[in-house]
């Protein structure tokens, strides 16, 4: 499987504001073709030639191809032997069904961190424990290292809050033994219901979620930098997977 990695942009028109789709364009189901092969080899931004389709207004737009990244992911050694093996298809890789992670449903990975998702996997399972890698196309991601997004988020929490105010329901917390507030209840219902919404209203349907967080403590005397600190994605559609799972040493290799 496969997602459509040249998307529509995420644009408007700016003489009506009208909103862009490709039939409106003046780029062709060939060009299209052309442009999927392309975005693999040219650089990750491209100058798109648009028109709109209610003011026929012509105009250019900085399109930004969808990014591929290496995600790791710890897991029980059988489990993770079995998915290198194929022997177990993705549809079998179970989503989060946890109310406390991070991120919301779906499968977690730390993006380019082999280190942390050991440490991970060692805290998990011991000896047991295995890490796999393997690329994500990023795809339509509500990247929430992007104000864009976390405006969105501040929508959707003043939304639920809403809700659960009319409904008598008491709201849940972030909660945890330390400052980290591992246990994040209240940050996976505001982006479950945001990424629910906007699949079930004719959105846009985000096929990964992604995160910086600050975790650990500080690295040395005074430091800004936590000693865990690192970039979370979880994948919500398993589209996204880029190609074969890959085990990973435990010393890097």
């Amino acid at each position: 499987m496969m997602t459509d990695f040249f998307d529509p942009p995420d644009t408007r028109c700016p003489r009506c504001r009208g909103e862009f789709s490709w039939g409106n364009s003046l780029v062709r189901p060939v060009n299209l073709i052309v442009g999927r092969l392309l975005s693999r080899m040219s650089p990750r931004l491209m100058m798109v030639a648009l028109r709109c389709g209610m003011c026929r207004y012509r105009f250019h737009h900085l399109y930004v191809v969808p990014r591929t990244v290496v995600g790791y992911h710890g897991y029980h050694r059988e489990f993770a032997s079995r998915l290198v093996a194929s022997r177990v298809s993705l549809e079998e890789w179970r989503m989060s069904q946890h109310d406390y992670d991070w991120l919301g449903h779906g499968i977690y990975f730390w993006e380019y961190a082999p280190g942390r998702a050991w440490q991970w996997a060692r805290e998990h399972f011991g000896d047991e424990g295995a890490v796999v890698a393997t690329e994500i196309r990023l795809g339509r991601c509500l990247d929430l290292g992007d104000t864009a997004f976390t405006t969105l988020l501040q929508e959707s929490y003043r939304g639920t809050v809403e809700l659960y105010q009319r409904q008598g329901w008491e709201l849940p917390k972030n909660s945890g033994r330390d400052e980290d507030l591992k246990l994040r209840k209240l940050d996976r219902l505001i982006i479950d219901r945001l990424t629910r919404a906007t699949d079930h209203e004719g959105g846009v349907h985000y096929q990964t979620v992604r995160c910086p967080f600050e975790e650990g403590g500080p690295a040395y005397a005074g430091a800004k930098i936590k000693t865990q600190s690192h970039i979370q994605i979880t994948v919500r559609d398993r589209s996204c997977f880029a190609g074969r799972i890959y085990p990973v040493d435990p010393e890097g290799g």
